[in-house]
């Protein structure tokens, strides 16, 4: 479907990074163009496989999308999710030229996605290369942010022990006097720093019974901070 009217794709779009410093017009002018679409896919549908060249930039509207690859066995190793309505995917393959999907994209569950074809960041009209420039630009803010991230996870990981990581990691969060609140769940961080659950217990407990931290639920306070950034 080219032409989308649909106030609440148009809200979503208008509201996303991609869409910083454009006016409603614009938003509305973009997502008519012919290299707009709006798709939808059943659970346990591919978006695109292994093996296939990038063409197209996807926007999740709405659903689940898992990003995977198989072993040389047949086992799938889940790289990650994509779950927030306005998040993107795909970007870095588009820009890498014919380079084809080392991984896989699949719904989770019935999901919209909004594509935008490579072709539109090519467009050399002089009417759309203002609008092509701009969204160009916040595709980079997009791209740098995940780099960031990607730095600072990579920082965590590199950790060469778990108490370290877990340091490192609350180190990382946005936090007053030595207090910050976690945005995820313990099996959250468990996947994010690459260890079992029961283990990341294991060591906030002891790191609280070591008199490091005070643990309250989501909300950790670092009680000897000197203790604290030996771990750093």
């Amino acid at each position: 479907m080219s032409m989308i009217k649909d106030k609440n794709i148009i809200n979503l779009f208008q509201n996303s990074v991609l869409a910083q410093e454009l006016d409603r017009e614009k938003i509305e002018e973009f997502l008519k163009s012919s290299k707009v679409d709006y798709e939808k896919y059943h659970e346990g549908e591919f978006i695109f496989h292994e093996g296939d060249v990038p063409r197209k930039l996807y926007m999740l509207i709405e659903g689940q999308i898992k990003i995977a690859k198989d072993t040389y066995l047949g086992r799938q190793l889940v790289l990650g999710e994509i779950t927030r309505p306005g998040d993107i995917f795909g970007e870095v393959y588009l820009f890498l030229g014919h380079k084809a999907y080392d991984m896989y994209t699949m719904a989770l569950e019935d999901s919209s996605i909004l594509e935008i074809s490579s072709s539109f960041f090519r467009d050399t009209n002089q009417d759309v290369m203002p609008l092509t420039i701009q969204i160009q630009q916040n595709l980079l803010r997009i791209i740098a942010g995940k780099a960031y991230f990607m730095h600072n996870r990579l920082k965590v990981l590199g950790s060469g022990s778990l108490r370290e990581k877990i340091a490192r990691y609350i180190f990382q969060q946005p936090s007053k006097n030595g207090c910050c609140q976690l945005s995820c769940s313990r099996e959250q961080l468990a996947e994010q720093l690459s260890v079992a659950r029961p283990s990341l217990s294991r060591e906030l407990g002891q790191m609280q019974r070591d008199g490091i931290l005070d643990i309250q639920g989501n909300m950790i306070s670092i009680v000897d901070l000197k203790a604290f950034e030996s771990y750093l």
